[in-house]
Protein backbone atom coordinates (compact mmCIF):
# COMPACT_ATOMS: atom_id res chain seq x y z
CA UNK A 1 0.00 0.00 0.00
CA UNK A 2 1.20 3.59 -0.79
CA UNK A 3 0.94 5.78 1.55
CA UNK A 4 -0.14 9.61 0.34
CA UNK A 5 0.75 12.93 2.35
CA UNK A 6 -1.18 16.30 1.86
CA UNK A 7 -0.41 19.27 3.97
CA UNK A 8 -3.85 20.90 5.24
CA UNK A 9 -7.27 20.52 3.87
CA UNK A 10 -9.13 23.27 4.79
CA UNK A 11 -9.87 24.59 1.54
CA UNK A 12 -10.48 22.62 -1.30
CA UNK A 13 -8.20 24.08 -3.76
CA UNK A 14 -5.64 23.57 -6.33
CA UNK A 15 -3.24 21.54 -4.17
CA UNK A 16 -6.37 19.51 -2.96
CA UNK A 17 -7.48 19.13 -6.51
CA UNK A 18 -3.77 17.39 -7.45
CA UNK A 19 -3.95 15.25 -4.35
CA UNK A 20 -7.22 14.47 -5.51
CA UNK A 21 -5.72 13.27 -8.92
CA UNK A 22 -2.87 11.54 -7.53
CA UNK A 23 -5.16 9.49 -5.18
CA UNK A 24 -7.31 8.36 -8.57
CA UNK A 25 -3.73 7.17 -9.80
CA UNK A 26 -3.18 5.16 -6.84
CA UNK A 27 -6.80 4.08 -5.57
CA UNK A 28 -5.72 1.64 -2.62
CA UNK A 29 -3.05 4.84 -1.43
CA UNK A 30 -4.03 5.57 2.52
CA UNK A 31 -4.01 9.31 2.66
CA UNK A 32 -2.78 11.31 5.65
CA UNK A 33 -3.03 15.05 6.26
CA UNK A 34 -1.44 17.28 8.15
CA UNK A 35 -4.51 18.97 8.91
CA UNK A 36 -8.38 19.86 7.47
CA UNK A 37 -12.07 18.80 7.30
CA UNK A 38 -13.96 16.02 6.12
CA UNK A 39 -15.75 18.15 3.88
CA UNK A 40 -12.36 18.90 1.78
CA UNK A 41 -11.69 15.13 2.16
CA UNK A 42 -15.29 13.92 0.62
CA UNK A 43 -14.92 16.38 -1.81
CA UNK A 44 -11.53 15.31 -3.22
CA UNK A 45 -12.91 11.54 -3.23
CA UNK A 46 -10.73 10.08 -0.58
CA UNK A 47 -13.73 10.46 2.41
CA UNK A 48 -12.87 6.49 3.43
CA UNK A 49 -9.30 6.56 3.38
CA UNK A 50 -7.50 9.30 5.17
CA UNK A 51 -6.38 10.37 8.79
CA UNK A 52 -4.87 13.71 10.27
CA UNK A 53 -2.00 14.49 12.32
CA UNK A 54 -4.22 17.12 14.14
CA UNK A 55 -7.44 16.33 15.50
CA UNK A 56 -9.55 16.60 12.67
CA UNK A 57 -11.53 19.90 11.95
CA UNK A 58 -9.42 21.40 14.36
CA UNK A 59 -6.79 24.66 14.16
CA UNK A 60 -8.46 25.86 10.73
CA UNK A 61 -7.89 29.20 11.54
CA UNK A 62 -4.72 29.09 13.91
CA UNK A 63 -2.30 26.09 12.36
CA UNK A 64 0.15 28.81 11.36
CA UNK A 65 1.00 29.36 15.60
CA UNK A 66 1.94 25.86 15.15
CA UNK A 67 4.52 26.42 12.24
CA UNK A 68 7.54 25.41 14.39
CA UNK A 69 6.35 21.92 15.84
CA UNK A 70 5.24 20.67 12.29
CA UNK A 71 8.64 19.46 11.06
CA UNK A 72 8.92 16.74 14.51
CA UNK A 73 4.78 16.77 14.41
CA UNK A 74 4.67 15.30 10.75
CA UNK A 75 8.24 13.59 11.01
CA UNK A 76 7.93 9.68 10.70
CA UNK A 77 9.40 6.90 8.78
CA UNK A 78 7.03 4.42 6.95
CA UNK A 79 7.86 0.91 5.52
CA UNK A 80 5.64 1.39 2.17
CA UNK A 81 6.19 4.43 -0.31
CA UNK A 82 5.20 7.53 -0.22
CA UNK A 83 3.80 10.47 -2.53
CA UNK A 84 3.69 13.67 -1.17
CA UNK A 85 2.40 17.06 -2.46
CA UNK A 86 3.57 19.44 -0.42
CA UNK A 87 3.44 22.86 -0.35
CA UNK A 88 4.95 23.05 3.06
CA UNK A 89 5.64 20.05 5.34
CA UNK A 90 4.33 17.01 3.96
CA UNK A 91 7.39 16.06 2.41
CA UNK A 92 8.76 15.43 6.14
CA UNK A 93 7.26 12.07 5.77
CA UNK A 94 10.21 9.75 5.04
CA UNK A 95 9.85 5.98 3.66
CA UNK A 96 12.25 2.93 3.83
CA UNK A 97 11.29 2.67 0.45
CA UNK A 98 11.03 5.13 -2.06
CA UNK A 99 9.31 8.60 -1.73
CA UNK A 100 8.59 11.11 -4.70
CA UNK A 101 7.69 14.55 -3.87
CA UNK A 102 4.86 16.19 -6.15
CA UNK A 103 6.47 20.10 -5.27
CA UNK A 104 3.70 23.04 -5.29
CA UNK A 105 6.53 24.76 -4.00
CA UNK A 106 9.05 25.28 -1.59
CA UNK A 107 7.65 26.59 1.83
CA UNK A 108 6.93 30.06 1.10
CA UNK A 109 6.96 31.50 4.14
CA UNK A 110 10.80 29.99 4.97
CA UNK A 111 12.27 30.34 1.43
CA UNK A 112 10.18 33.10 -0.89
CA UNK A 113 8.20 35.71 1.05
CA UNK A 114 8.94 35.48 4.64
CA UNK A 115 9.12 39.28 5.48
CA UNK A 116 5.60 39.29 3.47
CA UNK A 117 4.56 36.89 5.85
CA UNK A 118 5.45 38.20 9.02
CA UNK A 119 4.16 41.60 7.75
CA UNK A 120 0.82 40.27 6.82
CA UNK A 121 0.31 37.60 9.59
CA UNK A 122 2.37 39.53 12.18
CA UNK A 123 1.50 38.23 15.97
CA UNK A 124 2.95 35.00 16.72
CA UNK A 125 3.38 33.94 13.35
CA UNK A 126 6.33 36.75 13.13
CA UNK A 127 7.55 35.89 16.03
CA UNK A 128 8.11 32.02 15.30
CA UNK A 129 9.52 32.57 11.90
CA UNK A 130 12.50 35.06 13.41
CA UNK A 131 12.83 32.65 16.57
CA UNK A 132 12.70 29.39 14.44
CA UNK A 133 12.87 30.35 10.88
CA UNK A 134 16.78 28.76 10.26
CA UNK A 135 15.80 25.88 12.39
CA UNK A 136 12.84 25.30 10.26
CA UNK A 137 14.68 25.71 7.18
CA UNK A 138 17.13 22.72 8.18
CA UNK A 139 14.57 20.78 8.38
CA UNK A 140 13.14 21.25 5.30
CA UNK A 141 16.94 20.86 3.66
CA UNK A 142 16.73 17.69 5.98
CA UNK A 143 13.78 16.61 4.55
CA UNK A 144 14.04 16.73 1.05
CA UNK A 145 17.13 14.93 1.52
CA UNK A 146 15.55 11.97 1.96
CA UNK A 147 13.23 12.29 -0.84
CA UNK A 148 14.12 10.39 -4.06
CA UNK A 149 12.32 12.19 -6.58
CA UNK A 150 10.96 15.54 -7.13
CA UNK A 151 8.09 16.48 -9.72
CA UNK A 152 7.31 20.25 -10.14
CA UNK A 153 4.19 22.07 -10.89
CA UNK A 154 5.75 24.18 -13.17
CA UNK A 155 9.14 26.02 -14.65
CA UNK A 156 8.51 28.44 -12.23
CA UNK A 157 8.74 25.80 -9.44
CA UNK A 158 11.27 23.79 -10.91
CA UNK A 159 13.99 26.09 -10.92
CA UNK A 160 12.79 27.15 -7.22
CA UNK A 161 13.90 23.72 -6.30
CA UNK A 162 16.96 23.69 -8.30
CA UNK A 163 17.89 27.22 -6.56
CA UNK A 164 17.31 26.30 -2.97
CA UNK A 165 17.61 22.88 -2.64
CA UNK A 166 20.23 22.24 -5.54
CA UNK A 167 17.92 19.12 -6.72
CA UNK A 168 16.53 18.63 -10.10
CA UNK A 169 12.80 17.90 -10.77
CA UNK A 170 10.68 16.92 -13.43
CA UNK A 171 7.78 19.49 -14.84
CA UNK A 172 3.88 18.03 -14.55
CA UNK A 173 1.06 20.69 -14.70
CA UNK A 174 -1.49 20.59 -12.18
CA UNK A 175 -4.61 18.81 -13.66
CA UNK A 176 -8.20 20.60 -14.78
CA UNK A 177 -11.29 18.69 -15.00
CA UNK A 178 -12.69 18.84 -18.27
CA UNK A 179 -15.59 17.13 -17.79
CA UNK A 180 -16.13 19.38 -14.74
CA UNK A 181 -14.81 23.51 -16.11
CA UNK A 182 -16.46 23.78 -19.56
CA UNK A 183 -18.46 26.49 -21.25
CA UNK A 184 -22.07 26.43 -20.10
CA UNK A 185 -24.69 28.05 -22.66
CA UNK A 186 -25.44 30.50 -20.81
CA UNK A 187 -25.09 34.36 -21.95
CA UNK A 188 -22.10 36.23 -21.22
CA UNK A 189 -22.37 39.91 -19.20
CA UNK A 190 -19.87 41.83 -20.61
CA UNK A 191 -19.25 44.04 -17.63
CA UNK A 192 -18.54 40.93 -15.40
CA UNK A 193 -14.85 40.06 -14.01
CA UNK A 194 -14.21 37.55 -11.72
CA UNK A 195 -11.68 36.85 -8.91
CA UNK A 196 -11.02 33.38 -7.53
CA UNK A 197 -8.56 33.12 -4.45
CA UNK A 198 -8.63 32.76 -0.81
CA UNK A 199 -8.81 35.37 0.93
CA UNK A 200 -5.90 34.63 3.46
CA UNK A 201 -2.45 34.62 1.61
CA UNK A 202 -0.65 38.42 1.14
CA UNK A 203 0.38 36.91 -2.18
CA UNK A 204 -2.99 37.03 -3.70
CA UNK A 205 -2.99 40.25 -4.46
CA UNK A 206 -6.47 40.82 -3.60
CA UNK A 207 -6.21 44.28 -2.25
CA UNK A 208 -4.69 45.68 -5.55
CA UNK A 209 -8.04 44.45 -7.50
CA UNK A 210 -10.66 46.08 -5.45
CA UNK A 211 -8.63 49.74 -5.24
CA UNK A 212 -8.65 49.12 -9.11
CA UNK A 213 -11.89 48.10 -9.69
CA UNK A 214 -13.56 50.70 -8.20
CA UNK A 215 -12.15 53.29 -10.79
CA UNK A 216 -13.88 51.12 -13.54
CA UNK A 217 -16.91 50.37 -15.33
CA UNK A 218 -17.02 46.97 -14.45
CA UNK A 219 -18.41 44.40 -12.05
CA UNK A 220 -16.44 42.21 -9.73
CA UNK A 221 -17.25 38.81 -8.08
CA UNK A 222 -15.13 37.56 -5.43
CA UNK A 223 -15.09 33.89 -5.08
CA UNK A 224 -13.45 32.21 -2.04
CA UNK A 225 -13.41 32.88 1.86
CA UNK A 226 -10.58 33.40 4.47
CA UNK A 227 -9.49 34.94 7.37
CA UNK A 228 -9.33 38.53 5.16
CA UNK A 229 -12.49 38.58 4.15
CA UNK A 230 -14.44 40.28 6.80
CA UNK A 231 -11.57 43.04 6.28
CA UNK A 232 -11.51 42.97 2.78
CA UNK A 233 -14.95 43.42 2.27
CA UNK A 234 -15.20 46.23 4.21
CA UNK A 235 -12.94 48.24 2.34
CA UNK A 236 -14.37 47.25 -1.14
CA UNK A 237 -16.19 49.71 -3.53
CA UNK A 238 -19.75 49.49 -4.28
CA UNK A 239 -19.39 47.26 -7.79
CA UNK A 240 -17.33 44.47 -5.61
CA UNK A 241 -19.61 41.26 -4.58
CA UNK A 242 -18.42 39.01 -2.19
CA UNK A 243 -19.77 35.50 -2.90
CA UNK A 244 -18.07 33.12 -0.33
CA UNK A 245 -16.95 29.39 -1.10
CA UNK A 246 -18.85 27.89 -3.70
CA UNK A 247 -18.80 24.19 -5.37
CA UNK A 248 -17.49 23.09 -8.37
CA UNK A 249 -20.87 23.50 -10.51
CA UNK A 250 -21.76 27.14 -9.16
CA UNK A 251 -17.95 28.27 -9.86
CA UNK A 252 -18.31 26.88 -13.87
CA UNK A 253 -21.11 29.10 -13.82
CA UNK A 254 -19.60 31.66 -12.54
CA UNK A 255 -16.31 31.28 -15.13
CA UNK A 256 -19.14 30.98 -18.18
CA UNK A 257 -21.06 33.93 -16.73
CA UNK A 258 -17.91 36.00 -16.68
CA UNK A 259 -16.38 38.26 -19.44
CA UNK A 260 -13.06 38.34 -18.40
CA UNK A 261 -11.17 36.32 -14.85
CA UNK A 262 -8.69 38.43 -13.13
CA UNK A 263 -5.39 36.25 -11.95
CA UNK A 264 -3.28 39.01 -9.62
CA UNK A 265 -1.02 37.31 -8.12
CA UNK A 266 2.01 35.47 -8.43
CA UNK A 267 1.26 32.39 -8.09
CA UNK A 268 3.34 29.09 -8.07
CA UNK A 269 1.57 27.54 -10.86
CA UNK A 270 -2.52 28.65 -10.08
CA UNK A 271 -4.68 26.56 -12.00
CA UNK A 272 -7.75 29.35 -11.89
CA UNK A 273 -6.83 30.61 -14.88
CA UNK A 274 -6.68 27.20 -16.49
CA UNK A 275 -10.18 26.70 -15.14
CA UNK A 276 -11.66 29.80 -16.62
CA UNK A 277 -10.09 28.98 -19.97
CA UNK A 278 -11.50 25.80 -19.79
CA UNK A 279 -14.85 27.53 -19.99
CA UNK A 280 -13.45 29.56 -22.80
CA UNK A 281 -13.17 33.08 -20.25
CA UNK A 282 -10.06 35.16 -20.76
CA UNK A 283 -7.81 35.60 -18.12
CA UNK A 284 -6.25 39.13 -17.34
CA UNK A 285 -3.06 37.86 -14.93
CA UNK A 286 0.06 39.22 -13.48
CA UNK A 287 3.14 38.25 -15.41
CA UNK A 288 4.48 36.51 -13.09
CA UNK A 289 4.90 33.18 -11.71
CA UNK A 290 2.76 30.04 -13.56
CA UNK A 291 0.63 32.37 -15.19
CA UNK A 292 3.43 32.85 -18.10
CA UNK A 293 3.37 29.26 -18.61
CA UNK A 294 -0.56 29.14 -19.40
CA UNK A 295 -1.85 32.17 -20.03
CA UNK A 296 -0.67 32.93 -23.74
CA UNK A 297 -0.86 37.11 -23.98
CA UNK A 298 -3.44 38.00 -26.76
CA UNK A 299 -4.82 34.88 -27.33
CA UNK A 300 -6.40 33.47 -23.94
CA UNK A 301 -5.81 36.58 -22.02
CA UNK A 302 -3.48 39.29 -21.16
CA UNK A 303 -0.51 39.53 -19.02
CA UNK A 304 -0.36 42.62 -17.20
CA UNK A 305 4.01 44.08 -15.87
CA UNK A 306 3.05 45.19 -12.30
CA UNK A 307 -0.77 46.42 -10.47
CA UNK A 308 -0.30 50.10 -11.78
CA UNK A 309 -1.06 48.34 -15.52
CA UNK A 310 -4.02 46.35 -14.36
CA UNK A 311 -6.76 48.73 -14.97
CA UNK A 312 -5.61 49.53 -18.40
CA UNK A 313 -5.08 45.38 -19.09
CA UNK A 314 -9.03 45.27 -17.76
CA UNK A 315 -10.01 48.01 -19.94
CA UNK A 316 -8.14 46.63 -23.16
CA UNK A 317 -9.61 42.82 -22.23
CA UNK A 318 -13.05 44.04 -21.82
CA UNK A 319 -12.88 45.41 -25.31
CA UNK A 320 -11.36 42.93 -27.34
CA UNK A 321 -12.92 40.26 -29.18
CA UNK A 322 -11.46 36.67 -28.24
CA UNK A 323 -11.65 33.34 -29.93
CA UNK A 324 -13.45 31.42 -27.19
CA UNK A 325 -12.73 28.02 -29.18
CA UNK A 326 -9.24 28.47 -29.06
CA UNK A 327 -9.13 29.39 -25.25
CA UNK A 328 -10.42 26.36 -24.57
CA UNK A 329 -8.40 24.41 -26.53
CA UNK A 330 -5.32 25.91 -25.05
CA UNK A 331 -6.74 24.44 -21.49
CA UNK A 332 -7.49 21.11 -22.53
CA UNK A 333 -3.27 20.59 -22.75
CA UNK A 334 -3.65 20.96 -19.23
CA UNK A 335 -6.35 18.43 -18.53
CA UNK A 336 -6.58 14.74 -16.35
CA UNK A 337 -5.36 12.79 -19.31
CA UNK A 338 -1.95 14.80 -19.44
CA UNK A 339 -1.65 14.66 -16.03
CA UNK A 340 -2.38 10.92 -15.23
CA UNK A 341 -0.51 10.01 -18.49
CA UNK A 342 3.07 11.67 -16.93
CA UNK A 343 2.97 10.54 -13.38
CA UNK A 344 2.09 6.85 -14.40
CA UNK A 345 5.30 7.10 -16.53
CA UNK A 346 7.41 8.74 -13.28
CA UNK A 347 5.36 6.66 -11.20
CA UNK A 348 7.06 3.51 -13.17
CA UNK A 349 10.06 5.10 -13.57
CA UNK A 350 11.02 5.39 -9.86
CA UNK A 351 13.66 3.66 -8.39
CA UNK A 352 13.26 2.37 -4.94
CA UNK A 353 15.86 3.27 -1.81
CA UNK A 354 19.11 1.59 -1.87
CA UNK A 355 19.62 -1.40 0.26
CA UNK A 356 20.33 -1.33 3.49
CA UNK A 357 19.10 2.21 3.55
CA UNK A 358 16.97 3.02 6.60
CA UNK A 359 16.09 6.95 6.24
Amino acid sequence: MTLLVHDFAFEFGGAERVTAALADLVPDAHVLAIGGNRAVFERMGVGGRFETILPIGKFEGSYRSLTPLFPRLVRRTVDEPVISSSYAFAHHVRSRVSHLEYCHSPIRQLWIAEESYKRALGGRFAVALRVFGNRLRRADLEAVADVDTIVASCENVRERVNRIYGRDAAVVHPPVSLDTFYPEPIEREPDLVVLVARLVEPYKQVRSVLETIGTLPLRLAVIGHGRDAATLQAGAPPNVTFVGRVGDDELRRWYSRAALVVFPSEDDFGIVPVEAMACATPVVALDAGGARETVLHEVTGLRYADPTRLAAALEEAAARGWDRQRIREHASTFGLPAFAEQMRTILHQGAPKPSGRTA
